[in-house]
C-alpha cells in the first residue's frame, strides 16, 4: 500500500484526533493541530502522534491520520519505531553510570570491552584503544559513515558469518567485527555522526552493569520515568508488535531481498530490505509512543529536577560543543544530544530510511515534546525535521505553558 493512497485517506481522518488524559482544553492547541496537519500533508505522512508534557506529566496527547493499511486511526497508544531518538536513552544511561562511579568519561571503551575480541588473525588499528567514552558520546570515535558506510547496516550479514553466528549479527558481534577494521580519523580530532559509536556505548552499558542493554534501560530509566510499554523493535512485518503502526515506504522504493534469512519473499526497506532493527538496539532500536518520549525527556529534566540525572551531571551532558554546529543553524552537538543555546532547548531526532521519523524536544520551563511519524522522505530529511521544528515545536514554545 503506497504513501499516496495513505495520504488520500489522511483527509478522511483529520477529524480523528484522539486525546489522552488532557489537562488543557482542546482549543488551546488549535494552532498546533493545524500546524501538524499542514506539515503531514506537505511531507505525505499518513500517521503521527504528538505529546506535550510539563514537568514529566502529559498535558496534551493526540493521534493524527492512519496507522496501517486497514485504515485504523492513529491513537495515543500506538507504538512507533523511534529511530535515533533511542540515542538519548543510551546517552542518559551512560551519564547515569558515570554519575554513579561505574564509568569515567575518559575510560577507554575497547579496553573496558575486553570481553569482545576482534576477528582471529586480524590486525587492530592501534588508535582503537584510545577511544574514550566521551569520544563516543560526541560522535568522535574515528568512524565516518559518509566515507566508509554505516557498519550497523552493511555488516549485518558479514559480521555474523565471520563468527559463524545466525544472521542478522547481534550488536556485540558487529563490535567484534569492527575491531578488525581501520578508523577513518584520529579519535577526538573531529565529530562525524556514528551509529556504530552508540552501539559501542550500548555494549559498555552491558559490560559495566552486568545487565542486558534493554534490561538496564527498562529498570533504571524507563520505570523511574513511569514508562512500562517500551521495548526493542522487531524487523519483520510478521513480528510487528501488538498496537504497532505500519511503516509506509515511498511509492518509488523497490522491493528487495531481506537481510533476514527467514524471509522467502522480497520486502520493503522498513521490513528488512535495508536494515535489521534488532542490531540497532542502542542507537536506533526502541519502540514507543510519543507520550513515552515526552515523559522520558521530562524525567531527565532541564535543570536536574528529574529523577534520572543530578543537576551537575545534566549540565555536563548539555554543554554544547560550539565547534560542531549542525545543519540546523544555532544547534550544536553536546554529549549525547543536540543543544540550541539561544532558544534554551535541547533535542534529538530519529530517521529510519523512508519508514519512520521521531523527535524529542526539551524546551524551557519544564516543557517536553515527543512526536512520531510512520513515513519519512529520507532524501528531504533535513527539511523534514527543520520544518516541524519551525512550525509545530516553535508554536508550542510560544504558548507560554
Amino acid at each position: 500500500m503506497g504513501v499516496n493512497f495513505a495520504l488520500g485517506l489522511l483527509s478522511s481522518f483529520i477529524v480523528v484526533m484522539l486525546m489522552s488524559k488532557p489537562a488543557l482544553a482542546d482549543h488551546c492547541f488549535e494552532q498546533v493541530d493545524i500546524s501538524m496537519l499542514q506539515w503531514m500533508h506537505k511531507f505525505k505522512v499518513p500517521g503521527a502522534q504528538l505529546s506535550v508534557a510539563k514537568n514529566g506529566k502529559i498535558i496534551y496527547s493526540k493521534g493524527y491520520g492512519i496507522s496501517d493499511v486497514e485504515k485504523h486511526p492513529v491513537t495515543t497508544q500506538n507504538l512507533f519505531r523511534i529511530a535515533s531518538v533511542s540515542k538519548v536513552f543510551t546517552a542518559v544511561a551512560i551519564w547515569q553510570l558515570v554519575q554513579n562511579g561505574k564509568l569515567k568519561l575518559d575510560d577507554k571503551a575497547f579496553i573496558v570491552l575486553d570481553n569482545l575480541p576482534g576477528p582471529p588473525g586480524t590486525a587492530e588499528d592501534p588508535r582503537l584503544k584510545t577511544i574514550s567514552v566521551l569520544n563516543l558520546l560526541d560522535h568522535a570515535g574515528g568512524w565516518d559513515t559518509a566515507s566508509a558506510g554505516d557498519a550497523q547496516v552493511i555488516y549485518t550479514r558479514t559480521a555474523a558469518d565471520m563468527f559463524a553466528e545466525p544472521r542478522p549479527a547481534k550488536p556485540a558481534t558487529i563490535v567484534r567485527f569492527m575491531r578488525g577494521k581501520p578508523l577513518q580519523f584520529d579519535p577526538g580530532s573531529k565529530s562525524a555522526y556514528s551509529n556504530f559509536g552508540f552501539n559501542v556505548l550500548g555494549r559498555l552499558i552491558e559490560r559495566t552493569s552486568g545487565a542486558t542493554y534493554e534490561d538496564y534501560v527498562k529498570m533504571n530509566l524507563l520505570l523511574p520515568s513511569g514508562i512500562t510499554d517500551m521495548e526493542i523493535a522487531k524487523t519483520r512485518l510478521a513480528d510487528r508488535r501488538p498496537n504497532e503502526v505500519m511503516y509506509f515506504d515511498g511509492e518509488e522504493e523497490p522491493l528487495l531481498w531481506s537481510v533476514l534469512d527467514n524471509e522467502s519473499e522480497q520486502v520493503k526497506w522498513s521490513y528488512g530490505g535495508d536494515f535489521a532493527i534488532e542490531t540497532m538496539d542502542s542507537h536506533g532500536g526502541w519502540l514507543g509512543t510519543a507520550d513515552d518520549i515526552a515523559k522520558f525527556a521530562g524525567a531527565i529534566g532541564g535543570d536536574g529536577s528529574g529523577p534520572l540525572l543530578a543537576a551537575d551531571t545534566l549540565k555536563q551532558m548539555l554543554t554544547p560543543d560550539l565547534k560542531h554546529e549542525t545543519a540546523n543553524k544555532g544547534t550544536f552537538r553536546a554529549h549525547g544530544v543536540l543543544v540550541n543555546p539561544s532558544k534554551n532547548r535541547w533535542c534529538h531526532v530519529g530517521a529510519l530510511n523512508s519508514g519512520s521519523g521521531s523527535v524529542l524536544y526539551s524546551l524551557k520551563n519544564g516543557v517536553t515534546i515527543g512526536a512520531n511519524f510512520n513515513h519519512l522522505d529520507y532524501e528531504r530529511r533535513g527539511e523534514y525535521f527543520r520544518s516541524i521544528e519551525s512550525s509545530v515545536i516553535d508554536s508550542i514554545d510560544t504558548m507560554g505553558l
